[in-house]
């Protein structure tokens, strides 16, 4: 396991997640929900570059 931070796009608070080291299993394109503990929201990460679902790009 390893820890992403990152910045809760509705509360804009640091918030530090532990997610699977599996990012060799995934690609670019594959997301998976998890529910923030700053304001109980899903919301979508890629786990191979650790980023957030941007809005925008959907």
């Amino acid at each position: 396991m390893r820890s992403f931070t990152f910045a809760c796009p509705i509360t804009t608070m640091i918030v530090q997640k532990w997610i699977d080291d599996d990012k060799d299993c995934a690609t670019e394109n594959e997301f998976q929900g998890f529910v923030c503990p700053a304001c109980s929201q899903l919301h979508w990460m890629n786990s191979k570059p650790g980023t957030l679902l941007d809005k925008e790009k959907k």
